[in-house]
């Protein structure tokens, strides 16, 4: 529960630091930059998720753990993190056909 809160809040900041207002600004260069700087946050996020999820069902993996509860925190990282990346990205998709 701790992890998937956790991805959901890394993803609501990344929003809110790299694209928040800018997405609704009427400057399209700034909106691209805005973009382009969530879209290497989103990235960079991601990279880190696969990276502490493979740390941490690596050890559990080879020690043969018994039980499926261990793979309970990363499984919430990963639903905590694309679960609210879909909301982005239709709020993303929103703006654009708005200025359309």
């Amino acid at each position: 529960m701790v992890a998937f809160g956790a991805g959901g809040l890394a993803q609501y900041l990344g929003f809110r630091r790299f694209l928040g207002a800018r997405l609704h600004d009427q400057d399209l260069e700034l909106r691209r930059g805005a973009l382009v700087r969530w879209a290497g946050f989103a990235i960079a996020w991601q990279l880190f998720v696969i990276v502490a999820d493979v740390a941490w069902v690596v050890p559990f993996a080879a020690g043969h753990a018994r039980g499926y509860l261990w793979a309970a925190p990363p499984i919430g990282l990963l639903l905590g993190t694309a679960l609210p990346l879909q909301v982005v990205v239709v709020a993303i998709m929103r703006a654009n056909r708005a200025r359309s």
